[in-house]
């Protein structure tokens, strides 16, 4: 079924695309950084290609280095990107470019997102032109849409799906793969990166997007070009580089319903002829969207800033710095978990009668160094991660005094973790093949306690008080390597490979504070060793045609239960995770450009699959692994401005995700129930439309709305989180320079009451997503 949808809507794109030989060929560049009108002629006589760019077009700005065997549409984005000029039209051997009215910041896209230059291969290539599935937001696309942080990707991205059990533990899923554990002894099937740096505690991932210069979501096993194998995909940031051409600078301030105000600012700016800097800061806070009507105090509120400080130093094309530090700061008072049977009947009020709190600080610092002025670059990343958070939450949603029996079980978890991590690698690049081939290493620390005490129905007498303090070293060491052959012109043959040795030292001492005797301290290690790789075969009839087949491998090591109950499930480590996936996929660009379609069809089979197990008789849970779990779809994303002033972006995800073998020992059969998080259909459409309406003066507005079918947030298939339709939008007026611009804008217009989870802990509870919020910005850029 697949495969024949598939081919019936490759062959529709193929009859429509427009052909645009002029820049398929591949052509050996070497154009270092410049004036941009400089550059331009240096590229016309490398590629041979007539190049005609805006006569009145500032001519201070500089391009960008180009070096290596590209095609030349790839090579053209990369030398304009940031200069305010866009590509209007490439038939036969003339290339006309445009000045872009929408400049944002460093990073500029044409508006269908089909030109955004993303790193998915380790080396800068136009989205269009990567052999893998996955979803692109520029700067541009990231203010439109209203995207704030990583959750909010969600919404305009097939396949995935975000929520969050609590504040410290947010829930990313790509195609029905995740898993929800806390633990300090389990890894994740998903790796978030910034800026080539992997994040190794989802708590210490939602990051704030204030300074992005683009985002991507790559789909199915990434086990051979990125730090930790992972084995459902990989969320990766780039943020915006300081600019050695010129200054560049902006703000945005803000004021919102719920008491919401809020500030951004960025500046980056020359420090010398070979060395320039930047900062960044961001300030977010409001008032709760609920509260507990027990002790009156806010939930669901916001107070947070973040700041990030850059420096780029590159004597010469042979050499190049980039330091980066970053820190983030947020606290609020927890989740207003609400009880579907509470005497209350406001769903966005709890009866908790806790004083819940969250806080949260993440930092970093990373040294990219980049060397090499030929076919041969050597590349080192070497960062350091920290993240250290405290939480205090209800896990039953009503308060003992209102229980007529059993418990209102009450966590305490604090978390700190740092994690040390070291890439080389050797990309060698010439007109027959592109190879990369490095060495990834990994050192991390986390230590995780967690309290959970439970309270007696009525009386509050404590009947149980447990601590789990939780001390786990990880290891991680990957050698892997991987080519892309250019066959000819047209097609290009890839294989990749990653060996990965992961070894982990766990500790778990429980204390139990009510029956003593059950106390006990475990210590073990474990290691894991697995070879992961792909295979890719592209296929370009035209420049603006994509057509590839590929099968990827991943693999997510095994790991402790360190929240285990008896030292026996502490010592029984569960097995690692292992993926296999076979895509088909189409990308495509039609109307001159001004259109995309891209379609992949996928199945992806995962043996031993980490899932987290919840007794609700003995309210005991545990790590284990589903034998086997399978996950096919379908996913599409189209983008098309039919004329200059709009532009219409689609996509649209089918997925059938079930366990094949499922039994779990000493407890139920889940084999046929389908994959956690794997809505069967998600859908979203959003319209942007930026109209000049006065010689300086042009009218902006935005509007998305998307879907999401209902699904089951765990291998149980009980509480399903129901559909979901999000309406969001903004209206404003910019400048016609961009320098200013005044937006109002509003989210879940329709003030749809949806749950991030359910809870039958106890009672049954929901803890509800935000609700309509709305507010007015005003931005300037210098």
């Amino acid at each position: 079924m697949i495969s024949r949808t598939m081919l019936a809507c490759g062959s529709a794109v193929v009859a429509v695309a427009t052909a645009s030989p002029a820049m398929a060929q591949r052509v050996q560049f070497d154009i270092p950084a410049q004036d941009i009108s400089a550059a331009i002629s240096t590229f016309g006589r490398q590629s041979g290609l007539q190049v005609i760019a805006p006569v009145d077009h500032k001519t201070s700005k500089r391009s960008h280095a180009v070096k290596g065997m590209l095609d030349a549409r790839t090579a053209l984005n990369i030398l304009i990107e940031g200069t305010g000029l866009e590509i209007a039209s490439d038939k036969g051997d003339v290339i006309i470019l445009r000045r872009d009215a929408q400049v944002q910041g460093a990073a500029d896209e044409q508006s269908t997102g089909s030109d955004i230059v993303v790193t998915a291969q380790k080396r800068p290539e136009v989205a269009q032109k990567v052999p893998i599935t996955l979803t692109a937001f520029s700067s541009k696309d990231l203010a439109n849409r209203n995207i704030e942080d990583v959750s909010d990707l969600a919404s305009f991205t097939p396949g995935l799906v975000t929520s969050k059990f609590s504040y410290g533990q947010p829930i990313f899923a790509i195609r029905g793969a995740d898993n929800t554990f806390s633990a300090a002894g389990a890894a994740k099937p998903i790796g978030v990166f910034i800026d080539d740096v992997y994040l190794p505690r989802f708590s210490a991932s939602n990051i704030s997007l204030a300074d992005v210069q683009s985002v991507s979501v790559l789909k199915g096993p990434q086990g051979t070009l990125f730090g930790r194998n992972v084995t459902a995909g990989a969320i990766l940031i780039q943020t915006r580089e300081p600019s050695l051409a010129d200054i560049q600078a902006n703000a945005r301030a803000g004021i919102g319903n719920y008491g919401l105000y809020e500030f951004s600012g960025y500046m980056s700016a020359p420090l010398s002829d070979q060395a320039a800097g930047s900062v960044s800061i961001d300030r977010q806070k409001r008032n709760g969207f609920g509260k507990d009507i027990l002790n009156g105090k806010k939930e669901d509120d916001a107070d947070s800033w973040s700041g990030r400080a850059q420096l780029v130093f590159k004597p010469s094309d042979m050499f190049k710095l980039r330091l980066s530090g970053d820190y983030e700061h947020a606290e609020n008072g927890g989740r207003a978990l609400s009880a579907l049977t509470g005497s209350d009947t406001n769903r966005r009020t709890s009866e908790l009668g806790v004083q819940q709190t969250y806080r949260a600080n993440i930092a970093g610092t990373s040294a990219r160094i980049e060397l090499g002025d030929g076919p041969v670059k050597v590349t080192s990343v070497t960062a350091y991660r920290y993240s250290k958070s405290f939480e205090i939450f209800s896990r039953t949603g009503l308060s003992f005094r209102s229980l007529a029996s059993q418990f209102q079980e009450i966590g305490e978890e604090q978390e700190r973790d740092s994690a040390f991590s070291q890439e080389a690698r050797v990309s060698y690049d010439s007109q027959a093949v592109n190879l990369v081939t490095g060495l990834f290493y990994f050192d991390q620390h986390s230590r995780r306690g967690l309290r959970k005490y439970r309270l007696a129905a009525r009386t509050g007498a404590t009947s149980l008080d447990n601590f789990y303090d939780q001390d786990v070293k990880t290891t991680s060491i990957a050698p892997f390597a991987d080519a892309t052959w250019h066959v000819t012109d047209q097609l290009d043959l890839t294989g990749g490979v990653r060996y990965t040795y992961e070894r982990k030292e766990a500790q778990e001492r429980l204390t139990n504070r009510t029956a003593p005797a059950s106390s006990f301290l475990g210590n073990d290690d474990h290691s894991w060793r697995q070879v992961t790789y792909r295979t890719v075969a592209t296929y370009r009839p035209t420049d603006d045609i994509t057509l590839y087949g590929s099968h990827a491998t991943g693999f997510t090591a095994g790991g402790y239960n360190t929240e285990a109950d008896v030292i026996a499930a502490f010592r029984n480590t569960f097995k690692p995770e292992t993926s296999s996936s076979y895509e088909i996929g189409l990308k495509s660009r039609f109307a001159d450009g001004r259109g995309r379609l891209n379609i992949a069809g996928f199945t992806t089979r995962y043996k031993d699959k980490q899932e987290f197990v919840f007794n609700n008789l003995t309210f005991v849970g545990n790590i284990t692994n589903a034998t086997r779990a399978k996950a096919k779809g379908i996913e599409a994303e189209l983008g098309f401005s039919p004329i200059q002033p709009l532009t219409i972006n689609a996509t649209l995800a089918y997925m059938d995700a079930k366990y094949g073998t499922y039994v779990i020992p000493g407890g139920a059969v889940q084999t046929g129930n389908k994959l956690g998080k794997s809505p069967p259909w998600s859908y979203s459409i959003a319209a942007d439309l930026d109209q000049p309406i006065s010689a300086t003066l042009r009218m902006l507005a935005s509007i998305s709305f998307a879907h999401k079918d209902r699904y089951f947030p765990s291998a149980s298939n009980t509480l399903p989180i129901p559909n979901t339709n999000l309406l969001d939008g903004q209206v404003g007026l910019a400048s016609t320079d961009e320098h200013w611009r005044l937006m109002v804008w509003g989210r879940n217009l329709t003030n749809r009451k949806y749950p991030l989870i359910l809870s039958n802990f106890v009672v049954n509870a929901e803890w509800l997503a935000p609700p309509r919020t709305y507010g007015l910005r005003v931005s300037y850029k210098y």
